[in-house]
């Protein structure tokens, strides 16, 4: 028997598809049929009952270096949602990715130009930006700043490793 959270998932991915789908994009519809299948196998290898703590305080949360001007902080979490904050320093380049999540993002702070498909804007303070599973995306920092994303369902690859 499936989980709810489970369902919920795939009901979200049919609509995703249908919305792909109607754009009449089929390298699209198959980029995300690809992500779909890496989610619902790599759903099946994740620990369950991994979650964060109920409480994260920023200044207790270590930055993880990602090199080329880039730190993540891994925020709340449960496997079917996840918040982190990553910091860019100027010039630095989030490279342009798919993944087979829903993701949500907040600019806290800084200026990005922010590429998702084939659109392209500048992005500030108190923006933010809405990427569908398997569409791709990246950025560049304008001015210092900090990303806040929410990714559904979490992304594992983003946990600390264990052994």
């Amino acid at each position: 028997m499936q989980s709810k959270a489970f369902l919920e998932i795939i009901a979200s991915e049919e609509r995703t598809l249908k919305n792909v789908v109607s754009k009449g994009g089929l390298g699209h519809v198959i980029e995300w049929f690809s992500c779909y299948l890496r989610l619902i196998i790599n759903s099946n290898k994740m620990p369950k009952n991994l979650h964060s703590s109920p409480f994260q305080i920023n200044r207790e949360i270590p930055w993880e270096d990602l090199g080329k001007g880039m730190q993540r902080q891994l925020f709340g979490y449960n496997e079917t949602i996840m918040m982190v904050k990553v910091k860019f320093e100027k010039g630095a380049i989030g490279e342009a990715h798919s993944h087979p999540h829903t993701q949500v993002s907040y600019v806290e702070s800084g200026a990005f130009e922010m590429t998702i498909g084939d659109e392209k804007k500048v992005i500030k303070a108190g923006d933010g930006f809405y990427v569908h599973p398997g569409i791709l995306h990246g950025t560049v920092c304008l001015e210092p700043g900090v990303l806040v994303d929410v990714f559904t369902p979490q992304r594992e690859d983003f946990l600390p490793k264990m052994n």
